[in-house]
């Protein structure tokens, strides 16, 4: 069972992630996504903008809006959802219970399909999402030295 302070903390480490991503980043992640995921983006971003790019500061702003209700998870999961999909078909039967050490070993092509900033979103989706894993990942995220650096 977690705490508030401990949701509120993960919650802020999800917040950060997000932040980190440039607007070029989280437009390039919306326009990747299927049909359905991008509909639900929409619907939290607002309408495009005049130039006919997704509306990320409706995006970020609906996120932090409504953090304790789980807007900021959604928003993430569903920016995320392709490098977590791929994170779990490589752990195969390992993706239930990753070790550090399984996350170390896929991080490198994780990072190389997916970019640095949008592996580190997924990693804190799943950290605020209280996986089993957590433990793991959140050692994962503060000590990895491919994530080193600003």
């Amino acid at each position: 069972m977690t705490t508030s302070k401990e949701r509120v903390t993960r919650l802020a480490a999800l917040d950060r992630e997000l932040r980190r991503l440039s607007d070029d980043e989280v437009i390039e992640l919306i326009e990747r996504l299927p049909p359905e995921p991008r509909a639900a983006v929409d619907r939290l971003a607002g309408p495009d903008g005049d130039d006919g790019r997704p509306n990320v500061i409706g995006l970020r702003a609906s996120a932090a809006r409504a953090r304790m209700k789980g807007s900021l998870e959604r928003v993430t999961a569903l920016l995320s959802d392709a490098c977590l999909s791929d994170c779990m078909e490589v752990l195969g039967d390992n993706a239930d219970r990753p070790s550090e050490l399984h996350l170390q070993a896929i991080l490198p092509g994780l990072i190389a399909r997916h970019g640095k900033a949008t592996t580190r979103l997924m990693f804190a989706t799943a950290v605020a999402g209280e996986v089993p894993s957590v433990v793991a990942i959140t050692r994962t995220l503060k000590n990895e030295a491919l994530f080193a650096g600003p």
